[in-house]
């Protein structure tokens, strides 16, 4: 048992090192997931608009944004030249979302990354057309906010990393595990036997 509860730790760190580095990556997205609409608007010479739409306060998105500038920085796009982002912070006020998400639409961004499923589900009530990119959605199926995760169909797309279908498969890889942990034991205590 204590070295099950040694494994549960280790998954544990490494699953908190993999969080750190999803952070920066679910940043990246959004820069990743407008490149196109920069190269079209860098044609026309037209700046592309990308509304940020963020519950919380701006000094918590203040990392991750600039994440996706380096991460568009990268592709070669500039924030300024290429495009240009108008940010949406709730600062944590019940339905300060829902005030500022109409906001975007009618400033006609072209795309509106929203963090957090208050923010998320604001952006899908103020617009249908306007394409949506979701990070740190909860459970995007099971909320309406997309049919299926290879499917979502309609204006949402983007990521999450909590859902009830990648729940079941944690549990049973989780039990898989134990199982296959059990059966060590089992097995070294036998060999402890045979050589006893």
């Amino acid at each position: 048992m204590r070295r099950f509860g040694l494994a549960i730790a280790e998954a544990q760190q490494v699953n908190k090192r993999r969080s750190m580095n999803r952070r920066a990556f679910v940043t990246g997205l959004g820069a990743v997931v407008t490149a196109p609409l920069c190269g079209e608007a860098q044609q026309a010479n037209k700046v592309a608009r990308i509304g940020v739409l963020w519950g919380g306060p701006a000094e918590f998105a203040k990392p991750y944004l600039e994440a996706g500038r380096r991460a568009a920085g990268d592709l070669g796009y500039v924030e300024g030249r290429d495009f240009a982002v108008e940010y949406a912070f709730g600062e944590r006020k019940p339905g300060a979302v829902d005030v500022l998400a109409p906001g975007l639409v009618q400033s006609k961004v072209a795309v509106i990354v929203a963090a957090g499923d208050p923010a998320i589900f604001a952006a899908r009530r103020a617009t249908s057309t306007i394409p949506i990119v979701m990070v740190a959605a909860g459970d995007p199926v099971g909320g309406g906010l997309v049919a299926s995760l290879a499917r979502p169909g309609g204006n949402v797309t983007g990521m999450t990393f909590l859902s009830t279908e990648l729940a079941a498969k944690r549990l049973e890889i989780l039990k898989e595990n134990r199982v296959r942990e059990r059966d060590e034991v089992h097995v070294h205590a036998a060999r402890r036997l045979a050589v006893a």
